[in-house]
């Protein structure tokens, strides 16, 4: 009887978390939204780290900085970027980016570019494209978007640092 009782009461009761992957998966996907929303919109700016003069391995980096800017646009995100890097080569581009997972993603012919956030800074990744003129088109040959990366700390106060007529 005792035990016809508890079987009872255990039926009865709430679900508890016990850290499954799908509980897990769930509350990094609140995380996630919540995060996006919240925190990724605004302008990054940073010096320009990989800046070198034309024809030299002399750095640039305090004449140049790199702007990522992010807005949100419905149900995806407006990333632009504009990063001067070795022989004063630029990466530029201006992409609609959707969420997939914990990443903004842009799909392209050739591969995929994310965007994501980790260890309080936003990571660009274009794993195996070639972002050069010869591939997506985005950058001059001295310079990739692979593992560009913005620390969160970079928000500028006010986006108009970012805005298209400044790059």
């Amino acid at each position: 009887m005792a035990l016809s009782f508890l079987v009872q009461l255990s039926c009865l009761a709430e679900p508890v978390n016990n850290g499954s992957s799908q509980s897990k998966k769930n509350n990094e996907q609140d995380y996630f939204a919540s995060f996006s929303l919240d925190k990724w919109p605004g302008c990054y700016i940073k010096k320009s780290e990989l800046c070198t003069y034309q024809n030299s391995r002399k750095s640039c980096v305090d004449e140049f900085n790199d702007y990522l800017y992010v807005e949100r646009v419905g149900r995806s995100y407006l990333v632009r970027l504009n990063s001067t890097q070795a022989n004063q080569n630029a990466c530029y581009f201006s992409f609609e980016m959707k969420i997939v997972g914990e990443s903004l993603i842009h799909e392209t012919q050739y591969g995929r570019i994310s965007l994501s956030y980790k260890k309080g800074r936003l990571i660009l990744s274009s794993k195996g494209i070639d972002p050069t003129a010869l591939g997506i088109g985005v950058c001059g040959v001295h310079a990739d978007i692979d593992q560009l990366a913005f620390p969160i700390s970079s928000r500028a106060s006010s986006s108009e640092y970012c805005s298209p007529d400044r790059n």
